[in-house]
């Protein structure tokens, strides 16, 4: 796979959220990457990482598919659903 090394930089940077027992960091399908992390300074800098391997490759990351979400208010408490 041509992106085997993205997988490799993100799994390296000890960055990710725990689901149950499940280390999570990366997740792809197709084209598409999905990336976790426990805060967004912690997605910036995975984001940062993945940018910068995919430019190694020569493959830019495409800005009008990039897309952030976060579930977190700004102290850190889950945010509320209605």
């Amino acid at each position: 796979m041509y992106i085997d090394s993205v997988v490799k930089k993100i799994s390296d940077s000890n960055i990710a959220c725990y689901m149950k027992y499940f280390c999570m960091s990366i997740l792809l399908y197709a084209d598409d990457i999905l990336l976790i992390a426990p805060s967004v300074t912690s997605l910036q800098q995975l984001m940062h990482l993945c940018e910068q391997e995919l430019a190694r490759l020569d493959m830019p990351l495409n800005v009008k598919k990039l897309e952030m979400w976060a579930n977190a208010q700004r102290d850190g408490r889950p945010a509320e659903h209605s």
